[in-house]
């Protein structure tokens, strides 16, 4: 299609088409290709059944829909503007390409390039790979965010039922909304998170979170997950959940009452429990048994023993503190 001209409603059923000009609600399917060059423009596009639509240097695509074994891929100086991603279909942002308003409705896109104001829906998935950029990305119920390393995502939304996935990369900005989860990939480090109120963070195992803060949140540790650093209880309802059952020791800074901790792996029908305090009162030593199991809990502030209760957590134990009289004593500051 020359520049200038304008083709309207062509059906690409494995044939090529040259985009110079406007291409107009064009269907590519069964090996098809359209391949839209510098001055360019498609517009609603449908892309199906291992068709493809290539966006080059100086070309832009918009409206374009992608699903079901089809592809768009965007090279660098190319640009796709509200492309709607069914399940099946995927769009890749090479390095220096643009993207924006992409809808991800159980599709997925890689970012290598910039894509600014994703939606993610149920099943949408969109991975920041090195060197991509993701910005104000909103990530609902079902959908994913995964940040790889070198890539970083700024201003993301999580909703009620979306995953921000902690994968190496950069996350400045994120606002994690109640019943929005975040999770630490394996090999993988964070530090500092603060958890709010009714949101989830999950250490897979092989993953590590440093030094979080419980804000009313919970943090999940799964086997083989780590925790270093102290867990900071801030306000009340923070829950720190542990799945492991062997070398279990981590630290935690301002438990009190309303606050739990779950040992995921230990019945509390046979868990047993002993607290020593320190000697200047800073400080104890929670021990938590069961049969073979150890868990080692050093606490920053002063507490009782009697305050200590163990309860059934589903399959297995919560720790409370019921007392109202502990004093609090924040991590580094004893």
């Amino acid at each position: 299609m020359s520049k200038g001209a304008t083709g309207t409603g062509t059906v690409l059923t494995g044939g090529t088409e040259a985009v110079l000009g406007t291409a107009l609600r064009t269907t590519v399917s069964s090996g098809g290709k359209e391949t839209v060059s510098s001055g360019g423009v498609a517009s609603g596009t449908t892309i199906r059944a291992s068709g493809v639509e290539a966006v080059l240097r100086g070309g832009q695509a918009t409206g374009t829909v992608v699903s079901n074994g089809g592809q768009a891929v965007v090279s660098s100086g190319g640009k796709i503007v509200g492309a709607k991603v069914l399940t099946g279909g995927a769009v890749t942002l090479s390095k220096g390409a643009v993207a924006s308003a992409t809808v991800l409705s159980g599709g997925a896109d890689v970012v290598r390039g910039t894509a600014s104001a994703t939606t993610l829906l149920k099943g949408g998935v969109e991975t920041v790979s090195s060197g991509g950029k993701s910005l104000a990305a909103v990530v609902s119920s079902g959908g994913t965010e995964t940040v790889l390393k070198g890539g970083s995502a700024t201003g993301i939304t999580v909703r009620s039922g979306g995953t921000l996935l902690y994968a190496g990369g950069t996350v400045t900005g994120a606002t994690i909304s109640t019943g929005g989860k975040e999770a630490v990939a394996k090999d993988v480090t964070v530090s500092k998170l603060s958890v709010g109120s009714g949101v989830t963070l999950i250490v897979s195992s092989g993953g590590t979170a440093a030094s979080t803060v419980l804000s009313g949140g919970t943090e999940t540790v799964l086997s083989g997950g780590k925790i270093i650093g102290p867990v900071t209880y801030k306000g009340t309802g923070g829950t720190l959940s542990v799945a492991g059952t062997t070398k279990i020791a981590f630290t935690v800074s301002g438990f009190a009452k309303g606050d739990k901790i779950d040992l995921a792996g230990f019945a509390a029908k046979g868990a047993k429990l002993t607290f020593v305090e320190n000697k200047a009162n800073t400080q104890g030593t929670l021990t938590i048994t069961d049969g073979a199991l150890k868990a080692t809990i050093i606490l920053f502030g002063q507490y009782v023993a009697a305050g200590f209760k163990l309860s059934a957590a589903g399959a297995g134990t919560a720790i409370t503190y019921t007392s109202a009289t502990a004093t609090q004593v924040l991590a580094g500051s004893h």
